[in-house]
């Protein structure tokens, strides 16, 4: 089949994209445009590039914070620590890719000692606050609104959820997904942004229901772009790792439950046939979102050092952190779990017998 025609050659078309807060509608001329990464159904693309299937509409650029020859990072999350996610896990691991789950405290109470082991084989656990507040707006948050909180609250709310999860699996969340991707309190004038209060605490800060990946060079930590996944296929998915690939990008994609289609579901089956494109791919990293957040930090707070001391750029190391999952030449990704938290679990959960 022909490879994806320019919107000149023929009628505009909408494509469904799941954001946090509801669908939004892209045409063809969206997805042509710089700056709305493509959305291109994988049945569009002519002879794949690579074993992924990923195949951009400009030349892959390649980038230098994620190592030789890697063009793009690509970081899996979920949200809310729904019990759907303690089964879908299983893809990721048959696959041996660790993803991030950014986790309700009363979420991980329901199952502790099964979040706990998700925690031990390496994915990383991450905050989502104690009550997830949203915008009074939406009905479910009428009562515990971001319009009516101020930074207190927010702290205060935010620091409860960092104890309960260390209490209930001994692991202490390094970075953190903002609820409904909002990040402001109150209103009006006195409508503030939240941003320095997570930037205080943690390494990192995922947004979602973005246009664009982050590029490493000179994305907010505390604020990073995030791709609301919920409903895509394989092909879409790949279409935004392809995207991606073009700007060397780090692509971050937010989802919520892992099973049959439905709302705020990303289907176990395109799942696993993204997941298996990935790991075929190694101008692709995948890895949790603390992994790619330090790569990025230490690679731009070098190049400041640098500026202002007026050396030569440092050689930037090719390998990928402490390690790195894409398949050697002819071999199979290291399957190890990994513990990239501060203080591993111990092999006792806290509170076991």
């Amino acid at each position: 089949m022909a490879p994806h025609a320019s919107v000149s050659s023929k009628p505009a078309r909408a494509t469904r994209i799941p954001t946090c807060r509801g669908d939004a509608v892209a045409t063809d001329a969206m997805r042509d445009n710089d700056h709305v990464p493509a959305l291109w159904e994988a049945g569009e693309w002519s002879a794949p590039a690579s074993p992924v299937g990923m195949r951009a509409a400009k030349p892959v650029q390649m980038s230098g914070v994620f190592g030789e020859g890697v063009s793009v990072a690509v970081s899996l999350t979920f949200d809310d620590a729904r019990a759907s996610q303690l089964e879908g896990v299983r893809i990721l691991d048959d696959h041996g890719l660790r993803a991030t789950f950014y986790v309700l405290p009363s979420g991980v109470a329901a199952a502790p000692d099964r979040w706990w082991s998700v925690a031990r084989l390496g994915h990383e656990i991450g905050n989502h606050s104690s009550t997830h507040p949203c915008s009074a707006n939406f009905d479910f948050a009428a009562a515990n609104a971001l319009e009516d909180h101020t930074m207190q609250d927010i702290a205060d709310d935010v620091d409860a959820a960092t104890a309960m999860i260390q209490e209930l699996i001994g692991v202490r969340p390094r970075t953190f997904a903002y609820p409904c991707g909002q990040s402001f309190t109150g209103r009006g004038r006195r409508r503030r942004s939240y941003v320095p209060v997570i930037a205080e605490r943690f390494v990192a800060g995922r947004g979602c229901g973005s246009e664009v990946g982050n590029l490493p060079e000179s994305c907010d930590l505390a604020h990073l772009e995030g791709y609301t996944v919920d409903g895509l296929d394989a092909g879409e998915l790949r279409s935004l790792v392809a995207a991606g690939m073009t700007r060397g990008e780090w692509v971050i994609m937010a989802g919520h439950d892992i099973g049959a289609d439905g709302p705020q579901t990303v289907s176990a089956p395109e799942l696993d046939r993204f997941c298996s494109s990935l790991i075929r791919d190694d101008r692709v990293w995948v890895a949790p979102v603390i992994e790619v957040a330090e790569r990025v930090a230490g690679v731009t707070q070098s190049a400041v050092v640098d500026a202002l001391s007026g050396s030569p750029p440092r050689r930037r190391r090719s390998h990928l952190g402490s390690r790195d999952l894409r398949p050697a030449p002819g071999g199979q990704p290291d399957r190890r779990p990994f513990q990239h938290h501060e203080h591993p679990p111990s092999s006792r959960r806290p509170g076991a017998s």
